[in-house]
């Protein structure tokens, strides 16, 4: 199964990604769609911002993929 993130141990999201019921379900078509999304919106927010690390944009699209609600996904990227 291909992944659209790294799971790095050494992300201090790791124990947080573990998880992956919801985004298994999802098609590839779906996941590339909702990966597309992800990452275009990662793109605005980092031309407008701060760059978002290579760990906080896997567990972003992590979170995507796996229906993780967004103020959770807000309070563990502010958290670490």
């Amino acid at each position: 199964m291909k992944r659209y993130y790294d799971l790095n141990p050494s992300n201090p999201f790791f124990h947080l990604m573990q998880d992956t019921t919801e985004e298994d379900k999802l098609s590839p078509e779906e996941k590339e769609r909702i990966v597309w999304v992800t990452k275009t919106n990662l793109l605005a927010v980092d031309l407008e911002t701060e760059k978002s690390s290579a760990d906080e944009q896997a567990y972003i699209i992590y979170g995507a993929l796996n229906n993780v609600p967004s103020e959770e996904i807000a309070r563990n990227l502010l958290i670490n």
